[in-house]
């Protein structure tokens, strides 16, 4: 195992790399890892090289493991706060893999998985797909009764959702099972649907429909699934609600898209207002309000177009929360970036009549930086603020802030004039962080009627 710091180098050397050069080394370092071959950290290089290949959409060399994955690979993901239907986490089937390894199918597992790495390397097909189904099988008669006997005792589902690491992994392996032994009911509309679909058409859904009377009968609990996979390859998720009825009063069981996509803008809604304004990072606070925007426009053009009222409400219940959390957080941001920069009051003797900078002592670093972090946030949120409900308030925010620190810089600079050399160093640290902060402002400030003009 390499030391936390030749770790962090070579993620850093990796995240460099072209993506020509990316995509060779990936390939190279699969298949020695299928071939068994050791002495290089084979996983650690490919997690480095897990963005690029990402970003590139990179064809993957088809390992055991990923191959077993593709009758449910639609529903894996990265990233997950918490277990919703339709979306496992790939952290779960690596539990899976450690627990079959380990205890399902600990002399059973190695094997099979050199057979199928034998076939990969061979590139001989057939004999590929006959063991994977080989293995699929055996891991379904394993989980199964794994499984069988977690439902049947409390205390048999907590001894292995314990092995598994958590409830929610075991809920995602008991996933994993229902859609291994749906495969061949899932299977024709897997191969049917594009892969990724930038824009949802009336063919789309009629594959769905179709699946859905092919299995009604068959398999009743698949039906959500059908609906959960086409969300999952949508560019606009959004368009997914075009397969729901409106609201309560038109469920069908496709509606879990629509749960779905709800659930997912409430807690995006959750995230933000959930800001703690101590310790924000304005980059993520950023990200959030992007995904958010994006997906509550998305969402209101398909409310508009073909939903009932019900969608509707939720949907501006859920603004409503983000909004105010935003307009809030931009009001405040006047106060604590001027904490940073402090005035007294003008003395008797002073020919000013306004308060002047109070320079008896050097700036305060905590309050510097804690201005600059509410400086970036007006910088970070100027796109989304245009059009939007705290628009006014955000604009108010910068204009208050700009001219405070043009004055105060202008204030503090006349007093570079003074004969007390000891205060010019304390006035320039001033003026460094009233410069610093006036740039951010004016930066977000043409950020914000750049977007105003391109949304008019």
């Amino acid at each position: 195992m390499l030391p936390p710091n030749k770790h962090r180098e070579l993620s850093r050397f990796l995240a460099s790399l072209p993506p020509r050069k990316a995509l060779k080394l990936a390939a190279a370092a699969e298949r020695k890892r299928i071939a068994g071959e050791s002495g290089l950290p084979f996983d650690l290089i490919l997690d480095g090289l897990r963005p690029i290949l990402a970003e590139e959409e990179a064809l993957r060399t088809p390992t055991p493991q990923r191959l077993f994955c593709e009758a449910f690979a639609d529903f894996l993901v990265d990233d997950r706060e918490h277990k919703q239907p339709g979306r496992i986490a790939r952290a779960s089937v690596r539990a899976l893999w450690r627990w079959l390894g380990t205890e399902g199918l600990r002399n059973r597992l190695a094997e099979l998985e050199a057979h199928v790495a034998d076939a990969v390397l061979a590139e001989n097909h057939q004999r590929q797909d006959e063991l994977l189904e080989r293995m699929r099988r055996e891991v379904l008669q394993c989980l199964s009764a794994a499984l069988g006997r977690a439902a049947g005792s409390r205390n048999e589902r907590l001894v292995l959702a314990a092995k598994f690491g958590s409830e929610d992994t075991l809920i995602d392996i008991e996933e994993i099972a229902f859609l291994l032994a749906a495969a061949d009911d899932l299977l024709p509309l897997r191969e049917l649907l594009p892969r990724r679909i930038a824009n949802l058409t009336d063919e789309h859904i009629k594959c769905v429909l179709d699946a859905r009377s092919r299995i009604a009968t068959r398999n009743r609990d698949l039906a959500p699934y059908l609906g959960l996979l086409l969300l999952a390859r949508l560019d606009q998720p959004w368009q997914a609600l075009r397969l729901t009825g409106t609201g309560r009063r038109g469920r069908t069981d496709l509606n879990a898209v629509g749960d779905l996509l709800f659930a997912d803008l409430e807690h995006l809604a959750i995230d933000i207002a959930s800001t703690q304004t101590a310790t924000f990072e304005p980059t993520l606070l950023a990200a959030r309000l992007a995904k958010f925007d994006r997906l509550t426009t998305g969402l209101a053009a398909e409310i508009r177009a073909r939903h009932g009222a019900q969608w509707g409400q939720s949907l501006t219940k859920l603004r409503h929360l983000a909004t105010a959390t935003m307009e809030a957080l931009v009001a405040q941001a006047p106060r604590e970036m001027i904490a940073a920069l402090p005035l007294v009051k003008a003395s008797a003797f002073s020919l000013r009549r306004q308060r002047q900078p109070d320079l008896t002592r050097e700036p305060d670093p905590m309050k510097v930086e804690n201005a600059q972090r509410w400086a970036r946030l007006l910088a970070c949120v100027a796109p989304h603020a245009a059009g939007s409900r705290y628009q006014a308030a955000h604009k108010k925010a910068i204009d208050q802030v700009s001219n405070y620190l043009t004055t105060y810089a202008e204030s503090a600079a006349a007093e570079l004039h003074s004969p007390d050399i000891a205060k010019h160093a304390r006035v320039q640290g001033y003026l460094a962080c009233a410069n610093d902060l006036l740039n951010t402002i004016i930066h977000a400030a043409e950020d914000e009627t750049l977007h105003h003009r391109a949304a008019g």
